[in-house]
């Protein structure tokens, strides 16, 4: 038992209260679960990395890294659980997502969406050298090839139907 004094704000005077002590182990403590804060380059690299699987090839990106590149971005959050749900697609399919060619211009959407890069920044470009150039600052590490591919999906566009012919 353990008496202490117990004040509020408009009391005069304190209450003297008894309380058993809690029947716990003190030992120092220590946080345990780190894990590496992500920049914002590197999320937008491994979420890319994910979505671009299919050019990219190679090894999988850990589950853990891509769900915490998630929280990372700042996303609308229909983009937020779109992209939600790919990571689920993918860890379901062991790391491997697959595009359907119809696919390419929402995966482009999605894309840009990730590396903050809109339609307006599209149209202001000059070139398609520019559009790497952008692309590459928007993430870390990336060679030319992968750089093209991605720009290869940024800039895919719906085909329209031409019946009339």
């Amino acid at each position: 038992m353990r008496i202490i004094h117990v004040y509020q704000n408009d009391w005069v005077k304190p209450v003297l209260t008894m309380i058993n002590k809690a029947n716990v182990k003190e030992e120092r403590y220590v946080y345990t679960n780190s894990s590496a804060l992500l920049t914002e380059k590197e999320a937008r690299s491994c979420i890319v990395r994910m979505l671009m699987q299919p050019w990219f090839g190679g090894e999988p990106v850990p589950i853990d890294k891509l769900t915490r590149s998630l929280r990372v971005l700042s996303l609308s959050r229909k983009d937020r659980k779109t992209i939600g749900s790919l990571i689920e697609d993918y860890e379901i399919f062991g790391g491997q997502l697959v595009w359907k060619s119809e696919q390419l211009p929402e995966l482009g959407k999605l894309v840009r969406t990730v590396l903050g890069i809109t339609d307006k920044d599209i149209e202001k470009l000059r070139s398609a050298n520019e559009l790497e150039e952008l692309a590459a600052s928007r993430l870390k590490k990336m060679n030319r090839n992968k750089l093209q591919d991605i720009c290869f999906v940024m800039t895919s566009v719906e085909e329209e139907d031409n019946d009339d012919i």
